[in-house]
C-alpha cells in the first residue's frame, strides 16, 4: 500500500532464512566493514588494519553473546521452521562464519606471529 503520507508492505507470510537472518547477520561487523572501505577509498587505512579487526571481534562477539541471550527467551522467529531447524541453521550459518573469517587470516598470511603483534598493539594502547 502506497500513499502520499508514506507505504508499507503486507506479507501473509514469511521466510524461514528472513525470519532468522537477524540471528546470524551481525549487522555491525558488516557495518565496520563497510566504514572502513568507504574510508579507504580516501584515506590510507592500511595501518588500521589491526583496529578493524579488534572492532569486528569485538562487535562479533556482543553478536554472539546477544545472540544466546536471546534464543531462550522464547523469540516467534524460531517457530517458523521449528526450533530444532531453526538453531541448527544458526548454529551452521555462525560456524561457517567464523570459519570463513579465519581462513581469510590463513590465505593473507596473517597468522604467524599474531601473538607478538596482538601483545605490541596491546602495549601500545
Amino acid at each position: 500500500m502506497c500513499s502520499a503520507d508514506g507505504g508499507h508492505v503486507l506479507a501473509d507470510r514469511t521466510n524461514t532464512w528472513i525470519a532468522l537472518a537477524p540471528y546470524f547477520f551481525p549487522i555491525y561487523s558488516v557495518l565496520a566493514i563497510g566504514v572502513y572501505g568507504v574510508c579507504g577509498l580516501f584515506l590510507d587505512v592500511a595501518p588500521y588494519r589491526s583496529l578493524l579487526y579488534a572492532v569486528i571481534g569485538a562487535t562479533w562477539a556482543m553478536h554472539l553473546s546477544f545472540t544466546c541471550w536471546m534464543i531462550p527467551k522464547g523469540q516467534p522467529d524460531l517457530h517458523y521452521g521449528g526450533t530444532f531447524f531453526s538453531l541448527m541453521v544458526i548454529y551452521v550459518r555462525q560456524s561457517c562464519a567464523a570459519c570463513g573469517a579465519a581462513d581469510h587470516r590463513l590465505a593473507a598470511g596473517d597468522v604467524g606471529g599474531i601473538r607478538t603483534r596482538v601483545a605490541a598493539e596491546c602495549r601500545r594502547i
